[in-house]
């Protein structure tokens, strides 16, 4: 269904309103160094086990800094991968937000104890 309403909305010239561009997620592995690392900037990220199943949802202003405060904790172990989108320029935190707590719902990763966001409010 995602397919024909893209279809439908590139010729009823409609635009998406995703907060992130088009393409699949990056993908990087902080322990090999492989993939795409991520870029300074905001954006929705993922923390996957070897086998790909989602085990962390979160968005963050500063992806590189959250991997880092994952790796610290110990929330992403040897082998996961830390999958991401950047946020579009302009993005409301509220959209994001939005975005993160769809996924949550959707795929209940383990390592999420609340449905998103832990009370927090943009600074």
């Amino acid at each position: 269904m995602g397919l024909i309403k893209r279809i439908l909305g590139i010729f009823s010239g409609s635009t998406s309103s995703s907060p992130f561009g088009p393409g699949r997620p990056f993908e990087y592995n902080p322990f090999s160094d492989s993939g795409t690392e991520p870029p300074d900037e905001a954006g929705w990220y993922r923390v996957c086990d070897a086998a790909g199943d989602p085990q962390y949802d979160g968005i963050t202003n500063d992806l590189p800094r959250r991997l880092v405060e994952h790796i610290r904790a110990e929330n992403i172990k040897l082998g996961e991968k830390f999958v991401y989108k950047v946020a579009k320029k302009g993005t409301p935190y509220e959209q994001l937000r939005s975005h993160e707590v769809k996924k949550i719902e959707r795929d209940k990763p383990p390592r999420n104890l609340r449905g998103g966001g832990g009370g927090r409010t943009p600074k």
